[in-house]
């Protein structure tokens, strides 16, 4: 099971251990966003 905590930082727990995310905000901000999307976002999406 996986599980994404979204709070003042992102962290991604996989079968109960921890995954080590990039540093970059940016990065971890995308991961949220897509998170909560929900769905298939298109590439061209992300670039506005």
């Amino acid at each position: 099971m996986m599980r994404i905590v979204i709070g003042e930082d992102v962290n991604l727990r996989r079968d109960g251990v921890d995954v080590d995310l990039p540093k970059s905000r940016k990065t971890r901000a995308l991961l949220a966003y897509l998170a909560l999307e929900g769905k298939p976002v298109h590439r061209s999406r992300l670039r506005h």
